[in-house]
């Protein structure tokens, strides 16, 4: 007796797995597809980006260390040829700005600050902070003057990271 509650609970119970598995198989199926498909597709644009970011980490290398260094990326930048992603873009043009500055030609450093503030496609972060750079460079510290007026948009900002200098 207790053999065919036993087998009627089993055969109950295969039905119901049968009709839940008829009703949402195909959806199963379908997330099982979509989770394969998803994990394949970020693997693909992880392994890209790092490429991207590799190539570009090289470029910069090389740019920085030619013998027209800093010249060559001013040029470059000037010209539109600096291809670098906007959080890396900055980092020769901060860095051939400091070289510029250190040599004495601070005429050529005030521009190329001036051009990193002024163009969009950089980092905020890196625009504010060639704002920073930029107002050193500056002799004349009359009230309200540009420069001024920059670093009080900087300054005012609570969210922003170079407040505190």
């Amino acid at each position: 007796m207790v053999d065919i509650i036993t087998e009627s609970e089993d055969a109950l119970k295969q039905d119901r797995l049968m009709a839940f598995w008829k009703e949402n198989g195909s959806f199963i199926i379908a997330m099982i597809v979509l989770t394969v498909f998803l994990t394949g597709a970020m693997s693909f644009y992880r392994g890209w980006d790092a490429r991207v970011k590799r190539t570009q980490t090289t470029q910069i290398i090389k740019m920085t260390r030619a013998d027209n260094f800093p010249d060559n990326v001013r040029t470059a930048f000037e010209s539109g040829n600096l291809n670098l992603r906007k959080n890396i873009k900055a980092l020769p043009l901060l860095q051939a700005g400091a070289i510029y500055t250190k040599n004495g030609n601070t005429a050529a450093a005030t521009a190329l600050y001036a051009s990193i503030i002024n163009d969009k496609s950089i980092a905020r972060e890196h625009r504010d902070l060639a704002t920073i750079l930029w107002s050193q460079l500056q002799t004349n510290f009359e009230q309200n003057t540009p420069h001024l007026e920059a670093l009080k948009s900087i300054a005012d900002n609570d969210k922003n990271m170079w407040m505190s200098l």
